[in-house]
C-alpha cells in the first residue's frame, strides 16, 4: 500500500515512517500543501494522511482536504488532529474526510482505521468490476491490482474497463474503436492509436504487476490473460 503524507513535524513523519516501514507500507512525505499536490501529480496513492494544521505552508491540511473533493479524487483521507481541536476534526468531516486521528496516536491504530477506511470506501462504491485481483471502478475510473493502484493514462481505464467486462474472452480493435475512440466512429478503425493506447495500458500495468495481462490476439483485437 503506498500512502501519501502531508505532515511538517520531524518527529511525526518519523513515528509514521517507522509504523509503515514494519507494516511493510510505503510512505511519501510531503511538508506542505504544494509538494502535496505535485506529488499526487506524478503518483498514485492507495490512501492520504493530512495533518490539519500545517506551520509552514500557505495551504492547511483542511484546505488540501476541500481541493481534493473539488478535483472528485478517490483517495480515502485521514485526518490528523489535536486533542484540543476536537471542533477542527468535525469541521474536516463534514468537509469531506473519511474519518480523524488525534494526536497522540498509537501506530497499530493508524494503520486499522486506514485499513477500515479503504473498506468502507471499497464497500461504498457499488459500481466495481473485478477480474482475479483486478479491481476497476467505474465511479472512481480507477484500477487496483490487489491493494495497489495502477496509475493509468490517456485511454487506459476504458481500454480495461472493456477488456475486464469481456471476462477473458476477445475484444476486437473494432469494439474498442467505436466504444473508446466513440467521437470518431464515423471513421473506419484505425489501428495504429488502439495499439498506442494498448502499449500504454501494458507499460502501466507492468509497473504494478511485473508481467503483462494484455495479451494480443492477432489480427483479431485483446484479451485480459489473468492465468
Amino acid at each position: 500500500m503506498h500512502i501519501a503524507i502531508l505532515e511538517d513535524e520531524s518527529y511525526w513523519i518519523d513515528r509514521i515512517r517507522r509504523t509503515f516501514d514494519a507494516a511493510g507500507w510505503q510512505g511519501s512525505f510531503f511538508r506542505t500543501g504544494e509538494d502535496f499536490f505535485a506529488g499526487l501529480g506524478r503518483t498514485a496513492f492507495d490512501a492520504v494522511i493530512l495533518d490539519m494544521h500545517i506551520a509552514n505552508s500557505p495551504m492547511t491540511g483542511a484546505d488540501v482536504l476541500l481541493q481534493l473533493r473539488r478535483q472528485k479524487s478517490p483517495e480515502p483521507v485521514l485526518m490528523l488532529t489535536q486533542f484540543a481541536r476536537q471542533h477542527s476534526a468535525a469541521a474536516a468531516l463534514d468537509e469531506g474526510a473519511d474519518d480523524y486521528l488525534a494526536k497522540p496516536f498509537d501506530g497499530d491504530e493508524l494503520c486499522a482505521r486506514i485499513r477500515a477506511i479503504r473498506r468502507r470506501i471499497a464497500v461504498a462504491d457499488a459500481d466495481m468490476v473485478h477480474a482475479g485481483p483486478l479491481h476497476l471502478s467505474r465511479q472512481f475510473r480507477c484500477a487496483h491490482w490487489f491493494d495497489r493502484r495502477i496509475n493509468l493514462r490517456g485511454q487506459g481505464f476504458d481500454i480495461l474497463l472493456m477488456l475486464v467486462e469481456a471476462d477473458g474472452d476477445i475484444v476486437t480493435q473494432d469494439a474498442l474503436w467505436h466504444r473508446v475512440w466513440a467521437k470518431w466512429r464515423n471513421l473506419d478503425t484505425q489501428a495504429q492509436p488502439i495499439q498506442a493506447g494498448v502499449s500504454r495500458l501494458r507499460k502501466d500495468i507492468r509497473e504494478v504487476t511485473g508481467f503483462e495481462v494484455v495479451a494480443t490476439v492477432p489480427g483479431v483485437g485483446y484479451r485480459l490473460a489473468l492465468g
